[in-house]
């Protein structure tokens, strides 16, 4: 049943696709093997018409070389189903910053541990999940969430290199 689900919602995003937005995602690097182009509007539609599904939710991000399936995994977890180590797994194999941000926006900054998950990710060895872990605070911030964070100025310092990581520690900064 999960196999046809995922067949159809592969279909969705076919009728969907964008070829000018695909060719300018693999130009600017994006590593899925699979890309409809689909804008993050069109991936909502397609999040609309399913039912959230814890099952076909991890399905379709164990679809890793398939761009929008990614995206819209987070969109179909039921946010109460969401367990903390599934959520750091997600947390640790993300591919790309537009994964992260939608993981973090429509899944984790809902969930009771996502400052755990934040603190423990701004301290990893990979620039992806600290951008993940800056994002996520970022994200619960916006919602009025406190998040203790010891020695944030400390460890914000060494991510100053790359564009991602200046877009998110200027939004800290701006808090």
């Amino acid at each position: 049943m999960t196999e046809d689900k995922i067949r159809e919602v592969k279909k969705a995003f076919f009728a969907r696709r964008n070829g000018v937005v695909a060719e300018a995602l693999r130009k600017s690097g994006d590593s899925h093997r699979y890309i409809m182009g689909c804008q993050i509007t069109d991936v909502m539609q397609v999040a609309d018409a399913e039912v959230k599904d814890r099952q076909l939710a991890c399905a379709l991000w164990n679809e890793s070389e398939h761009r929008e399936c990614r995206l819209l995994a987070p969109m179909l977890m039921p946010k109460d189903e969401l367990d903390e180590l599934t959520a750091r797994e997600w947390l640790c194999t993300v591919q790309t910053v537009e994964e992260v941000d939608v993981l973090c926006h429509r899944l984790l900054r809902y969930e009771p541990y996502a400052s755990r998950l934040a603190n423990d990710a701004i301290r990893s060895d990979k620039e992806l999940n600290r951008y993940a872990g800056y994002r996520l605070i970022v994200n619960l911030r916006a919602l009025g969430k406190d998040v203790l964070v010891v020695n944030l100025d400390g460890i914000m310092q060494r991510d100053t290199g790359s564009l991602m990581m200046k877009q998110v520690l200027q939004l800290l900064k701006e808090e």
